[in-house]
């Protein structure tokens, strides 16, 4: 019975057959493997997107209130904010889904708070009669900020206290691009 069984495996038709089942098999498997890898790097890319987009319109109602010097808040910069608070729990979900990162939604927490905390300053900008003391208080998160975010805190030589609420948005607009410029070059790089 063994030698029958070794007879008919050696028989090169046999072994054609098992050659190309098992190959087909492979290819199947690895093309399957490359196509997750691919999916995720394009879910990944899609995410990342998704956030800077959603990032990016407070961000620039931020700039312009502050380089107009505008106290009153419009609802459309609240609304913005709002929505990214919204959007925590979906980054956070995504980023561990997609990016494989607790960093990144931690990150992302911190720079929706600072876009709340600096409209909150341009609010308080109108209310506030020790200019002098606000900015002394700004200008002292934005150094912890910058040290713990290593970015640079660089001034815009703009009138008390609009020089020291402009570094909170420049400095967020850094911290969000190296954040989604990292995870980026993750997502495009990954061997996953």
């Amino acid at each position: 019975m063994l030698a029958y069984l070794d007879t008919i495996l050696r028989h090169p038709a046999i072994i054609a057959v098992i050659s190309l089942l098992l190959g087909t098999w492979l290819f199947g498997h690895i093309s399957y493997l490359r196509s997750r890898r691919d999916l995720r790097r394009t879910k990944s890319i899609e995410f990342l997107e998704e956030v800077s987009k959603a990032v990016n319109s407070p961000l620039f109602a931020l700039f312009g209130h502050i380089r107009t010097r505008a106290t009153s808040i419009d609802k459309s910069l609240d609304d913005d904010i709002g929505n990214l608070f919204k959007l925590r729990l979906s980054v956070r979900v995504k980023s561990q889904a997609y990016l494989e990162s607790d960093q990144f939604w931690k990150s992302y927490d911190e720079i929706v708070w600072e876009m709340a905390r600096t409209r909150d300053a341009l609010r308080q900008v109108a209310v506030r009669k020790d200019a002098d003391a606000f900015a002394r208080e700004l200008r002292n998160h934005n150094i912890q900020l910058a040290t713990k975010w290593k970015v640079s805190e660089d001034n815009e030589d703009l009138e008390q206290p609009y020089d020291a609420i402009i570094c909170l948005p420049n400095m967020i607009w850094d911290r969000t691009h190296s954040l989604l410029s990292e995870h980026l070059t993750k997502a495009l790089t990954s061997k996953r």
